[in-house]
Order: structure tokens, then sequence, then C-alpha cells
């Protein structure tokens, strides 16, 4: 599930797998606890935040030239970027992913993941480069290459940590405001929601840590927002 993005066929397969693990995860921690809101300062890396309002076409805007291309067919199709750092050797490197079929907007980051060594992604060669120091490539809260399992702790509480990987997943139930552009389009979907006067939609988010030798060697952050 949290295999390298690599070949075209492995990628596509891969993303569909979280994706739908996503969303089964709504429902089954619907009915055992309040939902818990996914912590932004948790999933954002270089100032782009997974399953915001951020595109792959604002990624190429903020880090320089390079290819966007797209793997899989119809609901399995990603449109993926990635980076390599410039500074150090073996460099890391960062790939941003889009579900196609269900991002909003259009090229939304979906997925991030930070290799430790850029020879772990296959298609490395295809990356850009990016002149940015090793330390920049970590979350607000913390998250970063080279962290312990018991420092990863004590930023994601919840973690179950399971053959040498790390994984916390949260869900939210998100209603729309009458004021929200959207509200009238899915209001009118009285079949989706209980109350149609409360349409809502569920923020699904998974944030998978691998540790080799006891450090963190690749962290990976995946969000999808979940209609009826």
């Amino acid at each position: 599930m949290v295999a390298a993005p690599g070949a075209c066929m492995r990628d596509a397969v891969t993303i569909a797998a979280v994706v739908i693990t996503l969303a089964l995860a709504a429902p089954q921690q619907a009915t055992a606890t309040d939902s818990v809101s996914p912590d932004d300062a948790s999933l954002t890396v270089l100032g782009v935040r997974v399953g915001g309002s951020e595109t792959l076409i604002d990624v190429v805007s903020r880090f320089g030239p390079a290819t966007i291309w797209q793997t899989g067919d119809a609901s399995t199709s990603t449109s993926q970027v990635c980076y390599r750092l410039s500074t150090v050797e073996p460099s890391p490197l960062i790939w941003f992913g889009s579900n196609n079929a269900m991002s909003d907007p259009k090229g939304q980051v979906n997925h991030i993941v930070v290799y430790a060594d850029a020879h772990e992604f296959r298609d490395h060669q295809r990356c850009s480069r990016l002149k940015r120091p090793v330390a920049a490539m970590r979350t607000p809260s913390g998250l970063k290459l080279g962290m312990t399992v018991v420092d990863a702790r004590r930023i994601l509480r919840t973690a179950q940590f399971e053959q040498k990987r790390l994984r916390h997943t949260v869900w939210h139930k998100q209603y729309l405001e009458p004021t929200d552009a959207r509200y009238a389009l899915w209001a009118a979907q009285t079949e989706c929601f209980p109350d149609s006067s409360r349409p809502y939609f569920d923020d699904a988010a998974q944030i998978v840590i691998t540790f080799k030798a006891g450090r963190a060697s690749r962290l990976r952050f995946d969000r999808n927002q979940f209609w009826c």
C-alpha cells in the first residue's frame, strides 16, 4: 500500500489502494469514535499541504520547471511530479501525486512522498533538481527523515507500528455552510445525506513513515475528500 510509486502499473495500483483504504476508513471510524480533523501541521511539506487547495501546477510554479506525467486509466489515473535535492548525495527526493478522477480542485495534491534516497524511486530520472537543504524536507509539526519511532510517536500519538512502518489515519466529517459555493449542488442530492440541509464530505488522511535501521527513510502523506 505504501510502496514507492514507480512503474506505471504499480503506481496506479498503489494509489488506488490508498484511495480505497481512506474511503473505507471513514465509515469504520464513524461507528467507533468521534471524528478527528486531519492536522495540517503534519500534512504540509515545503509549504504544500496534501489534500488542500494546492495543485501540481502550483507545485511547479513554486519549485521550478518539471515534467508532470500521468499513469493509469480511469479511476486509477494519477498525475505526478517530483524533485531531487541537489545539495547532498545520496539526494533525497520529494514526489507529489494527484488522483485525477477525485481531485478537487483539478490537479489537487493528494499525495506527497519524501524519500531519503532518490534511487528508491524508480522514476527518479524524471525528477527536476531542487536547491533546498535537507532540513527543509519536514512538516511544521516536526515529521522528518532520520527521526526515530519514539520521536514520531510523540507527534502522531495514535499511530500504530507494524512491519517497520508507523501508520496514522484520521477522518473528519466536514459539513458545508450555506455560504459555500458547493452547498446548493450537494443539498440537492437528497439521497446522499440523512438531512439534505446539512450536506457534508468525509475528509480522510493517512501518514505512513517507513524506518530503516531505526530511522525514518520514507515519509508518505495521503489525503482525499469523499462525497456521496
